[in-house]
């Protein structure tokens, strides 16, 4: 799998890293195994889809359905959740876009960066002002 995945900030975060080429299937797994666990997934406060690393992202319509429905039942257990989305390439960052504004009905907050030094002081901020947990990404 092209998708690597990282707990945080002793449970409260988790990372997804994208490298080379993602599929919107990879997607679907990684989400799958996160949110696993009910009774971890309620300890998370956000999460970082880092896909700057991603050269081509391929997501069909049934899979970007399949997705938003992942997201909408995750935020029924993550009430208030930050999300950021990384997409250093330009399609990439448009997919990012579109999933931004499927999933702006639940009730996360979400935002699409194209750096990942800007979407950490973001997360860092949110999840302070939400909260009050400072985060380190450890």
């Amino acid at each position: 799998m092209s998708i690597e995945i990282k707990y945080t900030d002793n449970g409260t975060g988790v990372i997804f890293y994208g490298k080379g080429r993602v599929t919107g299937k990879e997607i679907i797994e990684a989400n799958f195994e996160v949110f696993a666990s009910k009774e971890k997934a309620m300890k998370y406060k956000y999460g970082i889809v880092d896909f700057s690393g991603v050269d081509e992202l391929t997501i069909t319509d049934s899979e970007m359905d399949i997705i938003v429905n992942q997201n909408k039942e995750a935020a029924e257990i993550t009430p208030g959740g930050v999300i950021a989305a990384i997409g250093a390439k330009d399609d990439v960052f448009g997919i990012g876009q579109m999933w931004k504004a499927y999933v702006a009905a639940i009730n996360w907050e979400t935002f699409v960066f194209r750096s990942r030094d800007r979407a950490e002081e973001w997360v860092k901020e949110m999840v302070k002002t939400k909260f009050g947990i400072d985060v380190t990404f450890l």
